[in-house]
């Protein structure tokens, strides 16, 4: 099985090859300084940091700055005032890739991608904190070659500049799980900035209710994927749905609302009481964050998150032994920010009988061990460094144009 798998990554980086060489030949392409290519999820969403830092420039970046956006299915994003969308993939996709002056991902880079002379490349990844391994250092990467090891590195220092939420986050995730080696803005993640206005928070959480029709308590489940179990492949969690309803009207919360989430890579095939509402297909996360007064995850970076609202969080991890040696874990999960429940009992349990106050500390007090750079500016700061670098290339280009034209005069 090992043989057969680098055998297909030794297609796929050959693939890659050629069509970065292929890509080559359009390099004599103009480099448009003011043209911005983003993506979030690699095209399935509008959403998270990337959303945040795309809103910012549509309203500060001037009138010639050209935002556009990639998507898998980009007729589902056509009400999307103020930016052009492309198809992924497609020749207009990578016409602009080759084109754009900024570009602007949350997943990594593509392998066939090589930068060109003044593109600006910045990675925003989607989630803070430091919990599961992710990239060259998951258990899972024993099945990934030398050579394939060595592509990734390669595509990801591609990356100028990229987001950090902690210190934490910087060293486990940016350094060790993807071998970064540039530029990193300590800055936070720009998703999380709606967190430290009442005004957001409020608007986001009536937003949330009024679109659900829903009022009295709600409690966020949201899971991430399990291993190699994505891509549409159903995931039965196990969840005690109606344990956990029970145990809040037991402490009294007689108007009870269940809201799951599946890993945008998953889909959860669990059965449900009608108390419980999918959405899975709401378009923003850190929206529903701040409708919930509780969550309930496992190793997803949503706590990190949700740490910010200082809001009880409950991490329901029946398989912690199992993902820690198929997957591998950062830190240990006790300095996390949730209540650590490895069965039915002691999640019920704890969803009865916590204490807000003693949450809202351990919150407090994982975000400080962690080194947190969260202060609500992130979007703005983030921002202002990539329209440095368009107002330098632009400056650059105009120079270069100027002593050119000099040069022509005296040789006239």
């Amino acid at each position: 099985m090992l043989f057969f798998m680098h055998v297909k990554q030794a297609v796929k980086r050959m693939a890659c090859t050629c069509l970065k060489s292929f890509l080559g030949l359009f390099f004599f392409l103009p480099v448009n300084d003011r043209r911005i290519l983003l993506s979030a999820y690699s095209g399935d969403q509008y959403a998270g940091n990337v959303k945040c830092v795309s809103e910012y420039l549509r309203e500060h970046g001037g009138k010639e700055t050209e935002l556009i956006w990639a998507f898998k299915q980009p007729e589902k994003f056509q009400d999307v005032s103020g930016i052009k969308t492309v198809k992924y993939y497609s020749a207009r996709w990578f016409y602009s890739m080759l084109t754009a002056g900024v570009i602007v991902t949350d997943v990594g880079v593509h392998r066939f991608y090589h930068k060109r002379k003044n593109q600006f490349l910045l990675e925003t990844w989607h989630g803070g904190g430091a919990y599961k391994r992710v990239g060259i250092n998951t258990h899972l990467a024993h099945t990934f070659s030398a050579a394939e090891i060595r592509s990734r590195l390669k595509a990801m220092n591609e990356v100028d500049l990229f987001v950090s939420s902690s210190s934490f986050f910087s060293h486990y995730a940016i350094r060790e799980d993807n071998g970064y080696t540039g530029e990193i803005i300590n800055s936070g993640m720009p998703q999380n900035d709606i967190f430290f206005s009442d005004k957001w928070r409020r608007r986001a959480s009536k937003k949330v209710r009024e679109a659900l029709g829903l009022c009295g308590y709600l409690v966020l489940y949201a899971p991430t994927f399990r291993g190699e179990k994505i891509d549409g492949l159903g995931i039965d969690y196990g969840f005690p749905y109606e344990d956990v309803l029970r145990a809040l009207r037991e402490r009294g919360k007689e108007s009870v609302t269940l809201l799951k989430r599946a890993h945008h890579r998953c889909i959860m095939s669990d059965r449900s009481p009608e108390e419980v509402i999918d959405v899975s297909d709401y378009p923003d996360m850190q929206e529903l964050l701040c409708a919930a007064d509780m969550l309930i995850t496992d190793y997803s970076s949503s706590m990190w998150d949700f740490a910010l609202l200082g809001r009880p969080c409950m991490l329901y991890v029946t398989d912690l032994e199992e993902y820690e040696r198929e997957r591998g874990i950062c830190t240990p999960i006790e300095k996390w920010p949730g209540i650590v429940c490895k069965n039915n009992e002691e999640l019920r349990q704890a969803v009865r009988f916590f204490d807000e106050s003693t949450c809202a500390k351990k919150a407090r007090e994982h975000l400080q061990t962690f080194g947190s750079y969260e202060t609500g500016t992130a979007t703005k700061q983030v921002c202002k460094r990539m329209m440095e670098h368009m107002r330098k290339t632009s400056g650059i280009r105009k120079s270069g144009a100027a002593c050119e034209g000099e040069r022509e005069k005296r040789n006239g």
